[in-house]
Protein backbone atom coordinates (compact mmCIF):
# COMPACT_ATOMS: atom_id res chain seq x y z
CA UNK A 1 0.00 0.00 0.00
CA UNK A 2 1.61 3.24 -0.74
CA UNK A 3 1.61 6.00 1.03
CA UNK A 4 1.50 10.01 -0.45
CA UNK A 5 2.07 13.00 1.36
CA UNK A 6 -0.95 15.48 0.00
CA UNK A 7 0.31 18.16 2.20
CA UNK A 8 3.59 18.28 0.17
CA UNK A 9 2.02 18.33 -3.03
CA UNK A 10 -0.78 21.00 -1.71
CA UNK A 11 2.35 23.00 -0.77
CA UNK A 12 4.29 22.84 -4.20
CA UNK A 13 1.01 24.18 -5.38
CA UNK A 14 0.85 26.94 -3.39
CA UNK A 15 4.63 27.81 -3.78
CA UNK A 16 4.43 28.27 -7.27
CA UNK A 17 2.28 31.83 -7.25
CA UNK A 18 5.37 32.69 -4.72
CA UNK A 19 7.50 32.32 -7.69
CA UNK A 20 5.13 34.71 -9.35
CA UNK A 21 5.31 37.32 -6.85
CA UNK A 22 9.59 37.00 -7.29
CA UNK A 23 8.80 37.48 -11.26
CA UNK A 24 5.92 39.91 -11.17
CA UNK A 25 6.40 41.94 -7.92
CA UNK A 26 2.66 42.71 -7.74
CA UNK A 27 2.82 44.64 -4.68
CA UNK A 28 5.99 47.09 -5.81
CA UNK A 29 3.22 49.97 -6.33
CA UNK A 30 1.99 49.62 -2.79
CA UNK A 31 5.24 50.09 -0.63
CA UNK A 32 8.82 49.14 -1.08
CA UNK A 33 8.83 47.66 2.03
CA UNK A 34 5.99 45.34 1.52
CA UNK A 35 7.34 44.61 -2.46
CA UNK A 36 10.84 43.26 -0.99
CA UNK A 37 9.41 41.31 2.00
CA UNK A 38 7.09 39.85 -0.42
CA UNK A 39 9.25 38.76 -3.16
CA UNK A 40 12.59 38.47 -1.45
CA UNK A 41 12.29 37.24 1.98
CA UNK A 42 8.78 34.93 1.57
CA UNK A 43 8.75 34.06 -1.75
CA UNK A 44 12.13 32.86 -1.30
CA UNK A 45 10.96 29.10 0.17
CA UNK A 46 9.97 28.07 -2.50
CA UNK A 47 12.62 26.77 -4.88
CA UNK A 48 14.38 24.92 -1.75
CA UNK A 49 11.07 23.42 -0.94
CA UNK A 50 11.04 21.72 -4.39
CA UNK A 51 14.48 20.93 -4.08
CA UNK A 52 13.81 19.21 -1.13
CA UNK A 53 10.80 17.34 -2.17
CA UNK A 54 12.99 16.32 -5.13
CA UNK A 55 15.23 14.63 -3.35
CA UNK A 56 12.63 13.08 -0.60
CA UNK A 57 10.80 11.19 -3.42
CA UNK A 58 14.10 10.08 -4.97
CA UNK A 59 13.98 6.52 -4.47
CA UNK A 60 17.78 5.47 -5.13
CA UNK A 61 16.83 1.81 -4.31
CA UNK A 62 14.57 1.50 -7.31
CA UNK A 63 17.10 2.57 -10.14
CA UNK A 64 13.99 1.99 -12.66
CA UNK A 65 12.51 5.16 -10.72
CA UNK A 66 15.63 6.93 -11.05
CA UNK A 67 15.70 6.45 -14.71
CA UNK A 68 11.47 6.96 -15.21
CA UNK A 69 12.47 10.63 -13.48
CA UNK A 70 15.35 11.54 -15.29
CA UNK A 71 13.44 10.85 -18.65
CA UNK A 72 10.55 12.73 -17.71
CA UNK A 73 12.75 16.02 -16.38
CA UNK A 74 14.68 15.73 -19.58
CA UNK A 75 11.77 16.06 -21.87
CA UNK A 76 10.17 18.68 -20.04
CA UNK A 77 13.84 20.18 -20.33
CA UNK A 78 12.89 19.61 -24.47
CA UNK A 79 9.53 20.49 -24.16
CA UNK A 80 10.05 23.96 -22.73
CA UNK A 81 13.22 24.53 -23.85
CA UNK A 82 11.18 24.72 -27.26
CA UNK A 83 8.64 26.59 -26.05
CA UNK A 84 10.61 29.38 -24.66
CA UNK A 85 14.00 29.15 -27.38
CA UNK A 86 12.28 31.80 -29.75
CA UNK A 87 12.01 34.33 -26.90
CA UNK A 88 15.59 33.96 -26.66
CA UNK A 89 17.10 34.17 -30.07
CA UNK A 90 17.78 37.31 -30.22
CA UNK A 91 20.38 37.03 -27.13
CA UNK A 92 22.05 34.29 -29.31
CA UNK A 93 22.20 35.68 -32.90
CA UNK A 94 23.85 39.24 -31.18
CA UNK A 95 26.12 37.52 -28.67
CA UNK A 96 24.79 38.02 -25.50
CA UNK A 97 23.97 34.69 -24.38
CA UNK A 98 25.48 31.42 -25.41
CA UNK A 99 23.14 28.20 -26.17
CA UNK A 100 25.47 25.91 -24.28
CA UNK A 101 25.53 27.52 -21.60
CA UNK A 102 21.90 28.16 -21.19
CA UNK A 103 21.37 24.50 -21.68
CA UNK A 104 23.72 23.31 -19.24
CA UNK A 105 23.56 25.84 -16.88
CA UNK A 106 21.11 28.81 -17.15
CA UNK A 107 18.15 27.24 -18.56
CA UNK A 108 16.83 28.34 -21.89
CA UNK A 109 14.90 31.47 -20.03
CA UNK A 110 15.46 32.72 -16.47
CA UNK A 111 13.07 30.43 -14.16
CA UNK A 112 14.33 27.17 -16.32
CA UNK A 113 17.49 26.96 -14.47
CA UNK A 114 15.38 24.99 -12.09
CA UNK A 115 15.82 22.11 -14.76
CA UNK A 116 19.80 21.32 -15.22
CA UNK A 117 20.45 22.59 -11.15
CA UNK A 118 17.72 19.43 -10.58
CA UNK A 119 19.15 17.11 -13.09
CA UNK A 120 22.71 17.87 -12.23
CA UNK A 121 22.25 17.49 -8.11
CA UNK A 122 19.56 14.55 -8.29
CA UNK A 123 22.57 12.05 -10.45
CA UNK A 124 25.26 14.12 -8.00
CA UNK A 125 23.58 12.92 -4.31
CA UNK A 126 23.06 9.32 -6.60
CA UNK A 127 26.92 9.12 -7.30
CA UNK A 128 27.71 10.34 -3.10
CA UNK A 129 25.43 7.81 -1.96
CA UNK A 130 27.58 4.82 -3.49
CA UNK A 131 30.79 5.99 -1.87
CA UNK A 132 29.79 8.08 1.15
CA UNK A 133 27.02 8.45 3.94
CA UNK A 134 23.92 11.13 3.62
CA UNK A 135 25.39 12.83 6.51
CA UNK A 136 28.94 13.53 4.53
CA UNK A 137 26.83 14.42 1.59
CA UNK A 138 25.09 17.30 3.93
CA UNK A 139 28.30 18.85 4.99
CA UNK A 140 29.56 18.28 1.63
CA UNK A 141 26.67 20.40 -0.04
CA UNK A 142 26.46 22.82 3.18
CA UNK A 143 29.67 23.63 2.51
CA UNK A 144 29.32 24.25 -1.41
CA UNK A 145 26.12 26.27 -0.09
CA UNK A 146 28.30 28.45 2.29
CA UNK A 147 30.72 28.93 -0.74
CA UNK A 148 27.94 29.95 -3.30
CA UNK A 149 26.49 32.45 -0.64
CA UNK A 150 29.21 34.85 -1.74
CA UNK A 151 28.11 34.87 -5.28
CA UNK A 152 24.32 35.80 -4.14
CA UNK A 153 23.12 37.28 -0.92
CA UNK A 154 26.32 37.60 0.66
CA UNK A 155 28.34 38.76 -2.15
CA UNK A 156 29.32 42.24 -0.69
CA UNK A 157 31.52 39.82 1.97
CA UNK A 158 33.66 38.77 -0.75
CA UNK A 159 35.84 41.72 -0.59
CA UNK A 160 36.18 41.55 3.42
CA UNK A 161 37.45 38.11 3.00
CA UNK A 162 39.59 38.97 0.10
CA UNK A 163 37.79 36.67 -2.45
CA UNK A 164 36.39 39.03 -4.59
CA UNK A 165 38.79 38.55 -7.35
CA UNK A 166 37.89 34.76 -7.22
CA UNK A 167 33.57 35.55 -7.18
CA UNK A 168 33.63 38.20 -9.74
CA UNK A 169 35.66 35.46 -12.09
CA UNK A 170 33.37 33.04 -11.66
CA UNK A 171 30.20 35.19 -11.38
CA UNK A 172 31.73 36.09 -14.92
CA UNK A 173 32.13 32.70 -16.77
CA UNK A 174 28.96 31.57 -15.00
CA UNK A 175 26.92 34.78 -13.87
CA UNK A 176 25.19 32.96 -11.02
CA UNK A 177 25.56 31.00 -8.19
CA UNK A 178 21.81 29.75 -8.51
CA UNK A 179 22.45 26.35 -9.79
CA UNK A 180 22.80 22.20 -9.08
CA UNK A 181 25.93 22.52 -7.61
CA UNK A 182 26.06 25.59 -5.01
CA UNK A 183 22.34 25.22 -4.51
CA UNK A 184 20.29 22.58 -5.52
CA UNK A 185 22.75 19.37 -4.08
CA UNK A 186 22.45 20.37 -0.53
CA UNK A 187 18.77 21.03 -0.38
CA UNK A 188 18.11 17.74 -2.48
CA UNK A 189 20.51 15.60 -0.32
CA UNK A 190 18.25 17.09 2.56
CA UNK A 191 15.22 16.21 1.49
CA UNK A 192 16.39 12.39 0.82
CA UNK A 193 17.86 12.70 4.36
CA UNK A 194 14.68 13.21 5.81
CA UNK A 195 13.56 10.48 3.56
CA UNK A 196 15.60 8.31 5.07
CA UNK A 197 15.22 9.44 8.68
CA UNK A 198 12.54 11.86 9.44
CA UNK A 199 11.94 14.97 12.31
CA UNK A 200 10.73 12.90 14.85
CA UNK A 201 9.55 15.78 17.19
CA UNK A 202 5.95 16.71 17.36
CA UNK A 203 3.97 19.15 14.77
CA UNK A 204 3.66 22.40 17.16
CA UNK A 205 7.35 22.62 17.67
CA UNK A 206 8.05 22.20 13.81
CA UNK A 207 5.54 24.81 13.30
CA UNK A 208 7.19 26.72 15.92
CA UNK A 209 10.49 26.05 14.27
CA UNK A 210 9.26 27.49 11.11
CA UNK A 211 7.87 30.66 12.77
CA UNK A 212 11.28 31.54 13.93
CA UNK A 213 13.18 30.38 11.39
CA UNK A 214 11.19 32.49 8.86
CA UNK A 215 11.38 35.40 11.08
CA UNK A 216 14.98 35.32 10.92
CA UNK A 217 14.88 35.10 7.13
CA UNK A 218 13.59 38.46 7.64
CA UNK A 219 16.25 39.72 10.05
CA UNK A 220 19.00 38.66 7.93
CA UNK A 221 17.95 39.49 4.74
CA UNK A 222 16.87 43.29 5.87
CA UNK A 223 20.16 43.53 7.81
CA UNK A 224 22.38 42.18 4.56
CA UNK A 225 20.27 44.90 2.38
CA UNK A 226 20.70 47.86 4.81
CA UNK A 227 24.39 46.84 4.11
CA UNK A 228 24.42 46.75 0.77
CA UNK A 229 25.55 43.17 1.01
CA UNK A 230 23.20 41.56 -1.53
CA UNK A 231 23.96 40.65 -5.63
CA UNK A 232 20.71 38.44 -5.57
CA UNK A 233 18.24 36.89 -3.33
CA UNK A 234 18.01 33.41 -3.30
CA UNK A 235 20.77 32.15 -0.80
CA UNK A 236 20.24 32.90 3.02
CA UNK A 237 21.50 31.11 5.83
CA UNK A 238 18.23 31.40 7.61
CA UNK A 239 16.49 29.80 4.82
CA UNK A 240 18.07 26.24 5.85
CA UNK A 241 15.73 25.80 8.54
CA UNK A 242 12.85 27.72 7.31
CA UNK A 243 11.99 25.22 4.28
CA UNK A 244 14.05 22.55 7.13
CA UNK A 245 10.84 22.89 9.35
CA UNK A 246 8.12 23.66 6.85
CA UNK A 247 9.07 20.50 5.04
CA UNK A 248 9.00 18.24 8.06
CA UNK A 249 5.54 19.89 9.06
CA UNK A 250 4.35 19.20 5.89
CA UNK A 251 5.49 15.26 6.11
CA UNK A 252 3.07 15.09 9.15
CA UNK A 253 -0.26 14.75 7.18
CA UNK A 254 0.09 11.26 5.00
CA UNK A 255 -2.83 8.93 3.68
CA UNK A 256 -3.18 5.60 1.43
CA UNK A 257 -5.68 7.11 -1.10
CA UNK A 258 -4.44 8.18 -4.07
CA UNK A 259 -3.27 11.72 -4.54
CA UNK A 260 -4.78 14.66 -6.34
CA UNK A 261 -2.41 16.54 -9.03
CA UNK A 262 -1.48 19.30 -6.62
CA UNK A 263 2.14 18.87 -7.92
CA UNK A 264 1.48 18.50 -11.52
CA UNK A 265 -0.54 21.71 -11.07
CA UNK A 266 2.22 23.71 -9.57
CA UNK A 267 4.52 22.84 -12.04
CA UNK A 268 2.44 23.40 -14.85
CA UNK A 269 2.23 27.33 -13.12
CA UNK A 270 6.30 27.44 -12.39
CA UNK A 271 7.16 26.83 -16.45
CA UNK A 272 4.10 28.19 -17.83
CA UNK A 273 3.76 31.53 -16.46
CA UNK A 274 6.17 33.36 -18.32
CA UNK A 275 4.62 32.53 -22.13
CA UNK A 276 0.96 33.24 -20.76
CA UNK A 277 2.30 36.28 -19.91
CA UNK A 278 4.53 36.83 -23.52
CA UNK A 279 1.12 35.21 -25.77
CA UNK A 280 -1.57 37.52 -23.94
CA UNK A 281 0.57 40.89 -24.13
CA UNK A 282 0.66 39.84 -28.01
CA UNK A 283 -3.02 39.16 -28.08
CA UNK A 284 -3.99 42.06 -26.21
CA UNK A 285 -1.61 44.00 -28.85
CA UNK A 286 -3.76 43.65 -31.42
CA UNK A 287 -6.91 45.88 -29.65
CA UNK A 288 -4.61 48.38 -28.37
CA UNK A 289 -4.96 47.07 -24.56
CA UNK A 290 -1.55 46.14 -23.85
CA UNK A 291 -0.84 48.62 -21.61
CA UNK A 292 -3.24 46.86 -18.93
CA UNK A 293 -0.14 44.45 -18.35
CA UNK A 294 2.03 47.85 -17.35
CA UNK A 295 0.26 47.07 -13.57
CA UNK A 296 2.33 44.38 -11.70
CA UNK A 297 -1.00 43.41 -9.58
CA UNK A 298 -3.41 43.45 -12.60
CA UNK A 299 -0.57 41.09 -14.25
CA UNK A 300 0.24 38.92 -11.43
CA UNK A 301 -3.08 37.77 -10.86
CA UNK A 302 -4.24 37.52 -14.49
CA UNK A 303 -1.23 35.02 -15.15
CA UNK A 304 -2.03 32.98 -12.01
CA UNK A 305 -5.73 33.24 -12.48
CA UNK A 306 -4.99 31.86 -16.71
CA UNK A 307 -2.15 29.34 -15.93
CA UNK A 308 -4.10 27.81 -13.36
CA UNK A 309 -7.26 27.35 -15.94
CA UNK A 310 -4.92 26.02 -18.27
CA UNK A 311 -3.00 23.52 -15.59
CA UNK A 312 -6.80 22.47 -14.93
CA UNK A 313 -7.79 21.80 -18.26
CA UNK A 314 -4.51 20.36 -19.10
CA UNK A 315 -4.64 17.82 -16.22
CA UNK A 316 -8.47 16.88 -16.87
CA UNK A 317 -7.23 15.95 -20.75
CA UNK A 318 -4.38 13.72 -18.99
CA UNK A 319 -6.62 12.10 -16.85
CA UNK A 320 -9.04 11.27 -19.54
CA UNK A 321 -6.25 9.63 -22.11
CA UNK A 322 -5.22 7.78 -18.88
CA UNK A 323 -9.19 6.52 -18.44
CA UNK A 324 -9.35 5.62 -22.11
CA UNK A 325 -6.49 3.63 -21.96
CA UNK A 326 -7.62 1.47 -18.92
Amino acid sequence: MRITYPRIDKARWLLAYLILIIHFRPLSAFDPSVDFASAQVVARIAVPFYFMATGFFMDYAQKDKVKAWLKNILRLTLIWSMIYLPFRLSAYFSGQANILMDILHLGIHVHLWYLPASIFAVMSLGYLLKHISIRKILFLGFTLYVIGLFGDAYYGFSSFLGIETWVDAYLTLFETTRNGLFFGLFFVSLGHAFRLKPLNIQTRYKLLGFIISFAMMFVEMLSLENAGIPIEYNMYLSIIPTVYFLFSFCMDETTTEKPKSYKDLGSFIYFSHFIVLYLSIGLFMLFKLEWIFYNNLFRFFYVAIVSTLLGLYFQKRKLKRLHQRT
